[in-house]
């Protein structure tokens, strides 16, 4: 939370008369992924090869056409069974204390964005885990068409199961081919709309990191 910020309004200009008021900034929405652009090559949550046989995970610098600015995602080359489906890309939270201010049944919004170097179809999937890592609940959201290097924008709204101390968002890549590339990065968890600490602010929105530039969560900012 932004310090508070004190304003003197004069009531009158040709009097001492004055009124005193204090306006806080208000957070209006938290990103609970720690580097969710993939800024940190190797570290903070980014996976990939969790099931169907996907390999050859890499950290991608330089790249163009990612919402906000982006210039950094995580790719995936499938070396799995001509249609196979799998989920290729995940970011999955590494500290249990941060879902420990969402209540038990809150819907949360969550979003990532990905692409396929073969067209079809990609799907937002979110697990739900338990301090131990073992999945409790698992979330799906709905086929969404993609052309081959099309990049999408994934969003689903799922709630918090009891026992879940963390979260896996998931790219998932339906039928999808030996040798194929699946790409993801910009995931938000508390929000339906991607931002991070690195978001650049507006007039009345400001965008902050609450600790280490990309190693620690987001918060958007209304500021009065």
């Amino acid at each position: 939370m932004a310090t508070p910020r004190t304003y003197k309004y004069a009531i009158d200009p040709n009097t001492a008369s004055s009124w005193m008021a204090t306006l806080a900034d208000t957070t209006i929405a938290t990103n609970l992924a720690a580097n969710p652009r993939a800024v940190q090559s190797g570290a903070q949550g980014w996976g990939g090869a969790i099931q169907w046989n996907s390999a050859s995970i890499s950290w991608l610098t330089g790249q163009t056409g990612w919402a906000d600015g982006t210039t950094t995602a995580v790719s995936v080359a499938a070396t799995a069974t001509n249609g196979s489906s799998g989920n290729y890309v995940a970011f999955t939270t590494q500290d249990a204390a941060i879902l420990a201010g969402v209540a038990d049944g809150a819907s949360v919004p969550m979003t990532i964005q990905g692409s396929r170097s073969i067209g079809t179809t990609l799907v937002i999937a979110v697990s739900w885990l338990n301090n131990s890592g073992v999945e409790i609940a698992e979330n799906v959201g709905p086929d969404v068409t993609v052309a081959a290097g099309e990049k999408r924008t994934l969003t689903i709204s799922a709630p918090k199961p009891s026992g879940a101390s963390r979260f896996s968002v998931h790219m998932r890549a339906p039928s999808v081919q030996a040798g194929e590339v699946i790409t993801a990065t910009n995931v938000c968890v508390g929000s339906s709309t991607f931002f991070d600490g690195s978001t650049v602010s507006t007039a009345g929105v400001a965008y902050s990191w609450t600790g280490t530039p990309n190693r620690s969560t987001s918060i958007k900012t209304t500021t009065a």
